[in-house]
């Protein structure tokens, strides 16, 4: 069964991954799934925002500091964001 983001969700990284900066990204090796993965910036941003678990309201206020972007466009893009995540098992997923 998929589980579908919320806004009380909270989110924190899967333990097992490696990190480096790449430019202006990030590279992820994924040691438990033997993998490598490289997010853009603005993904990188969320990535290092995940060093302790967040909702994914306290996503959106902390990107929307980084980045000037829409409130709305900004919430959708993390659910998306953290629904790949998910999907591709990166993050964990705490419900309040």
């Amino acid at each position: 069964m998929t589980h579908t983001i919320s806004p009380g969700d909270r989110v924190s990284r899967r333990h097992g991954m490696l990190t480096a900066t790449l430019g202006s990204g990030i590279a992820i090796l994924d040691v438990p799934g033997d993998r490598y993965l490289s997010l853009n910036e603005s993904a990188a941003v969320a990535w290092e925002l995940l060093d302790e678990p967040r909702t994914v309201d306290e996503m959106v206020t902390a990107l929307r500091a980084e980045f000037e972007v829409d409130e709305a466009i900004c919430r959708e893009q993390v659910t998306s964001l953290f629904q790949n995540w998910l999907k591709d098992d990166l993050i964990d997923i705490e419900n309040d």
